[in-house]
């Protein structure tokens, strides 16, 4: 890790990923590894939604998801939807 001009220059953070929905969990995952204890990831998409659950297994901070709608707002623990429901079970599987 360099610091230049109060920034961080990290070689988790570098990836050829352009996309903010998979930049934001690999912003996550370099947070987990610096040892902070929770993640807020703010995103309405349910593919932000699939990809927390695949990054929160590689965590070891609680992740949380927060959708609004309307005047509604709620915090998805990512975390404990991925012992109920692992990742595995989301996807349909052809018979």
């Amino acid at each position: 890790m360099d610091l230049t001009d109060g920034r961080e220059d990290s070689k988790d953070l570098t990836s050829s990923q352009e996309e903010a929905d998979t930049r934001m969990l690999l912003h996550a995952l370099h947070a987990s590894k610096q040892g902070h204890k929770a993640m807020i990831i703010v995103a309405e998409d349910t593919d932000v939604f699939i990809l927390c659950l695949a990054f929160s297994k590689e965590m070891s901070s609680n992740l949380y998801m927060k959708c609004s709608m309307q005047n509604i707002t709620r915090y998805v623990d990512i975390t404990l939807a991925n012992l109920y429901q692992p990742l595995e079970m989301v996807f349909v599987r052809p018979l």
